[in-house]
């Protein structure tokens, strides 16, 4: 009978690890509060005795620069044949 006793005593103290542990990283996993407004990363100062570099001023787009134009390419196919 004593032996059982300390086997269950045993699952117990596992058991309530366990749940502690979970608890533990429920706990750091929260995300802390953050303040008013913190500053942005995309833009910052530029750095003492950093080269000053003027970029030119160019919309943003999705298309490739060298596009493929249909027309050369059915260009290509019928004098290669």
């Amino acid at each position: 009978m004593p032996r059982n006793i300390w086997i269950f005593i045993f699952l117990l103290a596992i058991v309530l690890g366990g749940i502690w542990l979970w608890v533990q990283s429920e706990q750091s996993a929260e995300p802390a509060p953050s303040s008013a407004s913190q500053p942005s990363s995309e833009w910052t100062t530029a750095p003492e005795g950093g080269v000053k570099v003027n970029l030119p001023e160019t919309p943003m787009t999705n298309a490739p620069v060298d596009a493929p134009n249909s027309d050369s390419e059915q260009q290509g196919r019928a004098t290669s044949e």
